[in-house]
């Protein structure tokens, strides 16, 4: 992902309207960890893509880690807005739960989206984490004998 930074950052410069752009540079900030960045490049998206699941949790998750806790808040409440009552969205709860180091919160998440859909690809990992970071080590074996 880092290796696209620079091309990404190119098209953005030439086309400053391209949104794909932006949200692909976003996102490639994001995986490389560059969080100040991906919530410079990912923030003006807002207006067009706030309602889109995926926007508003990376969004959420690079404010956190950046430290900017009014736009954290911001993308969390309007992902909960957005995301309803399904299995998905109960699992991208849980896991940010897990990446702001609020285990019990994650559980109680991924507990809820492993009742709706015991089948969701990585609720059994992510069931797993929350519970080792718990000090759950039965429960955290059940789940991970699921995977």
């Amino acid at each position: 992902m880092a290796a696209a930074i620079a091309p990404l950052s190119s098209v953005l410069r030439d086309q400053p309207d391209s949104q794909q752009a932006r949200y692909l540079l976003g996102l490639c900030h994001f995986l490389a960890e560059h969080y100040l960045e991906a919530v410079s490049v990912l923030e003006p998206l807002w207006p067009s893509m706030s309602n889109d699941f995926m926007y508003l949790y990376v969004l959420g998750n690079a404010a956190h880690s950046a430290g900017q806790t009014n736009l954290d808040e911001k993308a969390l409440n309007r992902l909960v807005e957005v995301g309803g009552d399904t299995a998905q969205f109960h699992l991208i709860m849980g896991k940010a739960y897990l990446n702001r180091e609020e285990p019990e919160r994650a559980l109680a998440e991924l507990e809820r989206a492993e009742r709706a859909n015991p089948d969701l690809p990585f609720v059994h990992f992510n069931l797993g984490m929350a519970s080792m970071r718990t000090h759950n080590d039965e429960r955290a074996w059940q789940s991970f004998s699921k995977i």
